[in-house]
């Protein structure tokens, strides 16, 4: 009867943290949409989320670690659950149509990234996500940074620029220049 009782709580104390963990990244990102993101404090995120500070470090070392973890749900449950892995055989035009509609789905995201000068921290912790692999062969490490700098500074001057081009437009663009470059 004990171990029962004991893997219930273990269970609730799991989907309690979750809650908690997501709670901060929505914070995050809220605040973010108000005020730059360096005068953000630890404070501030955890009165947004209605969370301890013990919480919060239980969780997370910093402020950064958060916003890691929002771009990392961000790339794996978004982009690679629904559009699939780009480094795959065959990657058509079609992954580049999905994948500029879903940053417009997304835009009100990228905005707050965009807003605080946060483009770039994004491009370098997805670089990171690329060539995490330790056996990655230098070739296929130097090519998937070079497709992810090509799609992410082309996908953020989109989104500078307001997406005066369809999604369609953009997928053809990077889709031709990839090619001809064989990173995709």
């Amino acid at each position: 009867m004990a171990h029962i009782i004991s893997e219930k709580l273990k269970s609730r104390n799991a989907e309690l943290n979750k809650l908690t963990v997501e709670s901060i990244m929505q914070a995050l990102v809220q605040l973010i949409r108000t005020r730059d993101y360096e005068k953000i404090s630890i404070t501030d995120i955890c009165l947004r989320a209605g969370v301890s500070r013990n919480a919060f470090y239980h969780n997370f070392k910093n402020k950064d670690g958060v916003l890691r973890a929002v771009i990392l749900d961000f790339n794996k449950d978004v982009i690679l659950r629904k559009l699939g892995n780009p480094f795959r055989k065959k990657t058509d035009i079609s992954w580049y149509v999905n994948f500029f509609t879903t940053l417009s789905e997304y835009a009100d995201l990228f905005d707050v990234l965009i807003k605080s000068d946060l483009s770039n921290f994004y491009l370098g912790y997805v670089n990171q996500l690329l060539t995490s692999n330790p056996d990655l062969d230098a070739s296929t490490r130097y090519r998937r940074l070079l497709w992810n700098g090509a799609v992410q500074n082309a996908a953020f001057e989109w989104l500078r620029r307001g997406r005066k081009e369809t999604p369609e437009e953009m997928a053809s663009i990077c889709f031709a220049h990839l090619k001809r470059e064989n990173l995709c």
